[in-house]
């Protein structure tokens, strides 16, 4: 887990940022990039979880920043996802529905290997969702065949 004023605290701030400066190449796969923090639902101007915000929304905001990173990384979208890792501190209906809702909505033509994991807690105070995902870019993106965000 990133700690607020750790060395690796600042990609978290600015969501562009943190997708072209924080993706080190992976050593024994050249062609992978990684990136070792997840996309929340935090707002990608000011970096911080709007006071109140449901947790719908906060959803919504997290599916969308996804999007934000994986065009700022040079790709088209959701649409070049293949797998996707959910870390979530509310596993009920509501916010498991509103996932799926949004799995659907950013991807209606295919559906990428999913993986949900409940946790207690997540970077930020207050933060109840992180999305990982993995998407091939291809010539189309930073030159390289995949993309983790």
């Amino acid at each position: 887990m990133v700690k607020p004023g750790s060395p690796r605290w600042q990609p978290y701030r600015d969501i562009r940022a943190r997708c072209v400066e924080s993706l080190p190449t992976c050593s024994d796969a050249p062609d992978i990039l990684n990136s070792s923090s997840s996309t929340g639902g935090w707002d990608p101007k000011t970096g911080q979880l709007a006071p109140g915000i449901s947790y719908p929304d906060e959803i919504d905001q997290a599916f969308a920043n996804v999007d934000l990173a994986l065009r700022a990384a040079g790709g088209k979208g959701w649409s070049q996802v293949y797998r996707v890792r959910i870390y979530t501190t509310d596993l009920g209906e509501e916010g498991m529905g509103e996932m799926v809702r949004n799995l659907k909505t950013w991807m209606p033509d295919h559906q990428p290997i999913l993986t949900g994991v409940g946790v207690a807690q997540l970077a930020f105070p207050g933060m109840r969702i992180e999305i990982e995902v993995c998407a091939h870019l291809g010539d189309e993106g930073t030159g390289h065949k995949d993309h983790e965000v």
